[in-house]
Parts: C-alpha cells; structure tokens; sequence
C-alpha cells in the first residue's frame, strides 16, 4: 500500500480544485442531504448523471476552448495578506467563485430557462461549492493561492520510505496530495458502519466502528474516495461526531432563494475558508510560514487532516442546502442516505 501511494503522489502537478477525488467526495456527500423533491428536480436536468457524476466537470471545460472564459470562477484572491473576503475588493463584478454562484444559483432556479440552460447551471453550482471550501481557493493574491510557494518534498506517511521529492507546490499539495493521503489511511468501506467516534493519538487518528451500513456501489472512482467519503457520512450520521454540526453548517445558505442572503451566506463561507487557509494552509504545525524549499512533513499532514476532512463535509452539506432551497421547496436537517 505504501509504494502505490507514493506512486499516486508522484505523478500529480499543479491541478484544480480539489482534484476529482475531493469534488467526488463533496458531491457523494451532497447527495446523501437532499430532499426528494430536489432528487426529481436534479434527475430531470441531470438525467442518470449524479451529482457525483457532474462534479469534475467544470476541471475539463475551463481546460477547452469554448470554456477557458470560466477559470478565473474557480477562486478568489483576496488581497495580501488580508486572510479575509471582502466582495467589493475580491469579486468585483461578480467575476470569481462566489460570484458564479451566486448568478448561477439563480439561472438553475428559474424554470423559464431551457432545460439545457439550467443544467449548465447547475453543474458550474456543483464544482464551485467544492471549491470555495478549498481553502488554498480563497486565498492571497501575492502567491496566486499558493501556487508560486515551491514544495520540494512531501513526506505524509507514517513509513518513512513513503515521500517523494519530487517538486511540486503548496496549491497542489491542498488539491491532491492530503486528499490521497488521507483516502489511503481511511478504512476499508466494507468494514466501515453508520457511526464512527473520532480519537487523536500522537500517531494519527483512529476509530471506533459499529453498526455496520449496506450502501449501493459507487458511480466512478478514482482512488477509492470512497473510502474518505464514507468516514466522513458517518461522522454526520446519527450519532457520529459531526452530528451535531450539521445543521449548524447549513444556516449560511438556509435562505438562499433570497438573493441578498445567498450572498451574505457565500461571503460567510469564503470567509471562514480564507481564515482556515491563514492559519493551517499556509503555517507549518510550530507556527512558521511555508516558504519555497520547504517539506510537507507527516506532523503537517496531521495538524491540517481535520481542516481538510471538515471542508469536504461541509461542501457536501451547503451543495445540498442550496440546491434543496432553489429546487426541493422544502428543507430538512437530516440526511436521506440513497
């Protein structure tokens, strides 16, 4: 297991976004939140593509001809060193991530739209929500979101033949590296039940399983996100240890079909990925800045996991939230596991 991750590792450069497997897992998520109303309004645009399904898609288009227009809707920049959203400095014109949201969320509610229309919408709703919970996508001007700090090492395993040197950079590192990493010490999904108590030890993390869950298969994969995905469901399930944070997670867009309060709640949200990114993205555990050169060590892997672990779930839950209040009519706290 070890040398496949290294290898897994190896092979990545600078990516988008959280890189297939993190928009998977918010998607995955996503879907276990919403409403049955919002499941028909979502198939009839979607047809048999899932959330799951449509949410690496936006990485392929703003990488074609017809789509480049839309890369600068993946992020934000706020200014150096602000480690804060401000919309009249960073979104001007409504030109970034929550921007797109924001005028996205409305075009996907509006029925006079085709039904084409509306489901262009929606997939640009599924992408970016995974990405403002990024935190390195909200994040300072000066170095384009981390992408001019040069990583020369990675070094996340506990073995310590497991690392590579290969150079790489601290934006890729959020979009990629951690995510695979933390995929590959998640347990087997097999052997994962409905509730799972979380504990830290000075080795990692480790975990209490019980009542054991049936699930139905997995549309796509990649490097068994699964496996994440499922830990993270189960945190939030009844029980779990996220389970009281949920609906907690879903106010800042619990009224998002008024437009004034979709955005106040977008602006909440890239603010609170903004401070993630300033006080765990961008420091080493001991406190010192990540400069160019540096190693992303096992103990940075470690301090960084619950905030990467955290952001995904929420993604999950606020892309159900909003798309239960623009398509569901009705809203609800509890999951619908499918």
């Amino acid at each position: 297991m070890a040398v496949r991750v290294v290898i897994l590792l190896s092979l990545y450069g600078i990516a988008d976004a959280w890189g297939p497997d993190g928009h998977t897992i918010v998607a995955h998520i996503g879907e276990q939140f919403l409403t049955p109303e919002a499941h028909v309004e979502i198939r009839k645009l979607l047809g048999n593509y899932t959330l799951s399904h449509a949410s690496d898609w936006n990485d392929d288009y703003d990488h074609s001809s017809e789509g480049r227009w839309s890369e600068p809707l993946h992020f934000i920049n706020y200014p150096e060193k602000a480690c804060y959203f401000d919309w009249s400095l960073a979104c001007k014109n409504d030109w970034c991530n929550v921007g797109s949201i924001a005028n996205y969320s409305s075009r996907v509610a509006d029925t006079g739209l085709s039904l084409a229309d509306r489901a262009f919408a929606l997939r640009f709703i599924i992408h970016m929500m995974g990405d403002v919970h990024q935190p390195l996508h909200v994040a300072d001007i000066s170095d384009r979101g981390g992408n001019t700090i040069h990583i020369d090492g990675v070094h996340l395993s506990a073995d310590s033949k497991n690392w590579t040197n290969r150079t790489t950079n601290l934006h890729a590192c959020w979009d990629n590296f951690l995510v695979v990493q933390d995929i590959y010490e998640s347990p087997d999904p097999e052997k994962l039940g409905s509730v799972i108590s979380l504990s830290t030890t000075t080795s990692g993390t480790g975990y209490s399983i019980s009542a054991s869950a049936s699930r139905k298969p997995f549309p796509v994969h990649y490097h068994q996100w699964n496996r994440l995905s499922e830990k993270l469901e189960a945190y939030m399930a009844d029980g779990g240890t996220w389970s009281d944070k949920v609906s907690e997670w879903q106010k800042p867009l619990a009224k998002a079909t008024e437009e004034s309060l979709l955005r106040d709640g977008l602006a909440e949200i890239a603010n609170e990925s903004a401070k993630a990114g300033c006080k765990y993205a961008y420091v080493h555990p001991d406190g010192t800045p990540v400069k160019s050169g540096d190693t992303l060590t096992r103990e940075y892997f470690l301090h960084v996991k619950p905030i990467i672990e955290e952001q995904l779930a929420k993604g999950g839950v606020r892309l159900a939230q909003l798309l239960n209040v623009l398509l569901g009519k009705t809203k609800i706290s509890e999951p619908i596991i499918v």
